[in-house]
C-alpha cells in the first residue's frame, strides 16, 4: 500500500501541478479576454469616431459642392454683368465718338466760315492799304517833282535880287 499511497501522492502532486498550470492558463486567458474586451471597446469608440468623421467629411463634401455651384452661379452673373458693361461702354464710346465727330465737323465748318470772312476782310483791308500806299506814292512823286522844279527855278533865278 505504501507504494499505492506514494503513487497516489505522486498523482495528486501531478494533478495539483496541472491545476496550477490550468489556473495560470486561465489567469492569462482572463487577462487576454480583458485586454481584448478593452481593445474591442477602444475599437468601437474608434469606429464611432470614424463614423462621425466620415459624416463630417460627407457634409463638408456636400457643402463644398454647394459652394462650387454658388461660386459658378456668381461667376456667371459677374461674367454676364461684365459683358453687359463691355457692350454698354462700347455703345457709349461709339456714341461719344460719333457725337465728337459731328461736333468737330460743325466746329471745323464754323472755323472755315470765320476764316473765309476774315480772309475777305483782310483782302479788303489789304486792297484799301494798297490804294492808300499808291496815293501816298503819287503824292511823294508830285512833291519831289515840285521840289525839283522849285530847286531848278531857284538855281536859275537870282533870289538875292528878288528879296532885296
Amino acid at each position: 500500500m505504501s507504494q499505492d499511497l506514494s503513487h497516489v501522492k505522486t498523482d495528486v502532486a501531478l494533478i495539483k501541478k496541472d491545476i496550477k498550470q490550468i489556473e495560470k492558463f486561465f489567469t492569462k486567458f482572463d487577462y487576454i479576454v480583458e485586454i481584448s474586451a478593452e481593445r474591442d471597446k477602444n475599437m468601437a469608440v474608434q469606429v464611432e469616431v470614424l463614423k462621425g468623421v466620415s459624416e463630417k467629411i460627407e457634409a463638408m463634401d456636400f457643402k463644398i459642392e454647394e459652394h462650387k455651384q454658388d461660386a459658378a452661379k456668381a461667376l456667371a452673373v459677374v461674367h454676364d454683368r461684365l459683358e453687359m458693361y463691355r457692350k454698354s461702354s462700347r455703345e457709349d464710346h461709339e456714341r461719344l465718338s460719333s457725337t465728337s465727330a459731328e461736333s468737330r465737323k460743325e466746329r471745323n465748318a464754323e472755323i472755315m466760315e470765320a476764316l473765309g470772312k476774315l480772309n475777305g476782310q483782310l483782302d479788303k483791308r489789304i486792297s484799301d492799304m494798297e490804294n492808300q500806299v499808291t496815293t501816298l506814292d503819287r503824292w511823294k512823286w508830285y512833291t519831289l517833282g515840285m521840289v525839283a522844279i522849285i530847286v531848278f527855278i531857284s538855281t536859275r533865278l537870282d533870289l538875292s535880287a528878288i528879296f532885296s
